[in-house]
């Protein structure tokens, strides 16, 4: 290239004036005044102008986001990882529709502009986040209420253990009446638990059931105190007894320990994913419903049929169906699945006994047969039409 040539060249500047990127003129981006606004006698300014490509310390942010994640949503690390090699194993990372969807979904969420709001946005790429004491505006709708303390090691071992505050084997005082709620309008169409091993497990305090059988049954206790609790909005009648948000993370970080899992475990996940479409977090609960079946298959292996067996795999399979629906995809189980289930003996004690709406006397002129049995039984062939 000769000399001229190279002097033509086009040269990039740092920043053009105002005034010629309002014109597109070429600006030689000198200072005070370029040669184009000397020429034709005009202000010259130099405005600020948003930087090119991502805004600085973005990717540190994205981390600093990941590791909060990690951190205080017990179970999210192991939920991405499974997501990875089951739902999403053949998703390409790269472009494709599974890309687009997702950075759509982010970029379009208030936690990224959350983030954008508190990252810098100074000249140099020192990629510092801003100090504590820029504020973000208060949240609207109802606080979730999350541990602050981050996750520790225990001793030299290097295990992670979740800073989750544990529940204490005290339940409320209104456990009993939300027990009875949960039998009322929620059992008498989804009969996955076993009432006796709820009331047993509530009232027996010399409870001589196995470690894990008997953590199985408190978890599922706890979860249709939290689930049932949030129905009612009963978040405020004991001010000792935890919140549905606490009972629900306690849950969590305790189903990613390394225990041994009983069928208690997995009606304890299934409610938890009732409690994620009351508040209408569908992929929250079809994640979760999924891994109800994965840890039914685990139970299943291990030869601990219990009179529950049936009524939970019908659980997994009814809550897969519904949640596809409503989030428009391909449910997790084919209907071919439903015929190897054989339907619920209709003849027990449960499918005759006496129920009365809550919201009704309960005299026993208004009592009606419960007929949970049959009902579930209708109910799973209804979603093999789905």
């Amino acid at each position: 290239m000769s000399e001229s040539e190279r002097q033509s060249k086009r040269q990039r500047v740092s920043q053009a004036c105002d005034y010629c990127r309002k014109r597109k003129s070429k600006c030689d981006g000198a200072q005070p005044v370029c040669s184009v606004c000397r020429l034709f006698k005009k202000p010259c300014t130099y405005g600020n102008v948003k930087k090119r490509g991502l805004q600085s310390g973005y990717v540190r942010g994205l981390e600093s986001l990941l590791g909060l994640f990690m951190d205080h949503v017990p179970g999210s690390e192991m939920t991405i990882r499974t997501l990875f090699r089951s739902d999403y194993a053949d998703a390409s990372f790269v472009d494709g529709e599974f890309l687009d969807r997702t950075t759509d979904r982010w970029r379009g969420s208030e936690l990224a502009k959350d983030l954008e709001q508190l990252l810098t946005s100074d000249d140099n790429d020192s990629g510092q986040v801003v100090s504590q004491g820029n504020k973000l505006p208060p949240l609207e709708g109802e606080p979730v209420h999350v541990q602050q303390e981050p996750v520790i090691r225990s001793g030299d071992s290097g295990e992670l253990q979740t800073s989750v505050a544990p529940l204490s084997f005290s339940f409320p005082g209104n456990t009993s009446a939300l027990v009875d709620f949960y039998f009322q309008t929620t059992h008498c169409w989804f009969p996955v638990v076993e009432r006796r091993d709820i009331l047993q497990t509530l009232y027996d305090d010399g409870d001589d059931t196995p470690g894990a059988r008997r953590e199985g049954h408190q978890l599922c206790l706890w979860s249709i105190i939290g689930f049932t609790s949030r129905a009612l909005g009963d978040n405020s009648s004991n001010a000792c007894a935890p919140g549905p948000d606490r009972i629900h993370a306690h849950i969590c970080s305790r189903l990613m320990s390394d225990s041994t899992i009983d069928l208690g475990h997995v009606q304890a996940v299934l409610i938890l994913a009732l409690y994620e479409i009351g508040r209408g977090a569908f992929e929250s609960a079809w994640v979760l419903t999924s891994q109800a079946h994965r840890m039914r298959i685990i139970v299943d292996g291990q030869g601990l049929q219990t009179g529950r067996t049936q009524h939970v795999a019908r659980g997994c399979l009814c809550l897969d169906t519904i949640i596809s629906v409503l989030l428009d995809q391909t449910p997790m189980f084919p209907a071919c699945k439903y015929g190897l289930l054989a339907e619920l003996d209709e003849n027990g004690l449960e499918e005759w006994e006496s129920w009365a709406s809550p919201s009704q006397s309960t005299t026993v002129t208004a009592r009606r047969p419960l007929r949970v049995l049959s009902t579930f039984n209708q109910i799973t062939q209804l979603m093999q039409k789905l």
